[in-house]
């Protein structure tokens, strides 16, 4: 009689692999973009608010595709479909960049890229929880390879521009979508249920009646409006502080190895403190990383500091995603997504982008981080407001 399989000898579920490979290249490419692409314009003679702006088009893009993308998904029923047209219609886009630093051709690019690629993470997101609720997997076990992606790829991109300079930015990135794109191309289905909403506002209409989607979104566009300059502007401040170019992604690499062992911790703390005052601690941890940031001159000071970044930003993604997945249907989980990526990112990421850009330009990394630790403060607050309380046990197939 053949016995059961155990959890150790279970085959892997499918897809277990290329999802962690996919969140790697994922992250490889934001790596080596948050890093490098701010620079590489800087070097090519665009002034600190011209950049904001261009990451504003960026944003705008997130104010109403994500939802697009994730209606298509939950119409479908199957997420994968529409990661495979976003990851090849990024890398199309993106070539472009390649060709010329124009303001007009370069904003043309970076909006057709941003069109598809504001899409990919909520289409992942919602393929990679409907597979943990089947199985019973660690959602962070996933996402964690995201954050070895980042390192990898402001490391990968730093070596290269120590040797050739920032010009080879738009060829490195473009190579590493190419792969992103081969990568989903070679993705098996993975069909879930289906959305019971024929229209994509009902869908909204019906996610922001639920407190919790609500108040994720809330927090999310505040927290954004306070976060979003240090991935524009951190590099252009560590350059001012006297850091070479090559030696930048070692401080996004503290922040995103305390992500790393963060993330796997995020489930437990959920469990202990409940969602209100974990995502109110996060907040909490992302204004003092923004206050002290702005204050200290000496930049070997400020790598230790990134290390808050692991509560500011991994602990309360991880927190996010799993109260959306414990909160929201299954049929409806791709539109959640869209939705909290829409007024996170695209709402709260185009008024800081905007904001950054000018307090950049008129004060410097002081006076753009002393504002943003305000309003960390202040978000810290809003969330004991607009958030339930609501404690998540690790044992749900959430975590």
């Amino acid at each position: 009689m053949t016995r059961p399989p155990t959890p150790a000898t279970s085959p892997r579920p499918v897809g277990t692999v290329a999802f962690r490979l996919l969140y790697l290249l994922i992250f490889f490419v934001i790596g080596g973009f948050a890093n490098f692409v701010p620079l590489w314009l800087r070097d090519a003679g665009w002034d600190e608010p011209s950049i904001g702006w261009l990451t504003a088009v960026r944003a705008c893009c997130i104010l109403a595709f994500p939802l697009a993308w994730g209606r298509l998904s939950d119409r479908i029923g199957d997420s994968v479909v529409t990661v495979r047209i976003i990851a090849v219609g990024s890398f199309l886009a993106f070539s472009a960049l390649i060709f010329t630093t124009a303001h007009l051709p370069v904003t043309l690019a970076v909006g057709a890229f941003a069109l598809f690629w504001v899409g990919l993470i909520p289409n992942v997101d919602a393929t990679v929880l409907a597979q943990v609720h089947r199985t019973g997997e660690a959602y962070s076990a996933y996402r964690v390879w995201g954050s070895v992606g980042f390192i990898a790829g402001g490391f990968a991109l730093g070596a290269l521009i120590e040797g050739w300079g920032t010009r080879v930015t738009p060829a490195a990135l473009t190579g590493a979508l190419a792969a992103l794109a081969l990568l989903a191309l070679r993705l098996r289905p993975q069909p879930r249920s289906r959305t019971t909403h024929g229209r994509g506002l009902a869908a909204v209409r019906s996610l922001l009646a639920n407190p919790y989607a609500r108040g994720i979104c809330l927090v999310a566009f505040a927290s954004r409006v306070s976060a979003q300059g240090l991935y524009i502007f951190l590099p252009h401040h560590l350059r001012d502080l006297g850091v070479r170019d090559g030696l930048i992604p070692t401080f996004w690499a503290v922040g995103v190895l305390s992500e790393i062992v963060l993330m796997r911790a995020a489930p437990l703390m959920l469990e202990r403190l409940g969602v209100r005052a974990l995502t109110a601690i996060c907040c909490a941890a992302g204004a003092l990383q923004f206050g002290l940031i702005a204050v200290l001159d000496d930049p070997w000071w400020v790598l230790p500091v990134m290390a808050l970044h692991g509560m500011s930003f991994g602990v309360w993604y991880v927190v996010s995603i799993l109260s959306l997945g414990r909160h929201v249907p299954e049929s409806e989980r791709a539109t959640a997504q869209g939705l909290f990526q829409m007024i996170g990112y695209g709402l709260g990421g185009l008024i800081s982008a905007i904001g950054a850009g000018y307090l950049y330009g008129a004060g410097r990394g002081p006076l753009m981080f002393g504002v943003a630790a305000i309003l960390g403060l202040v978000t810290a607050a809003m969330a004991f407001l607009v958030m339930p309380r609501d404690p998540v046990s690790p044992a749900t197939p959430t975590h």
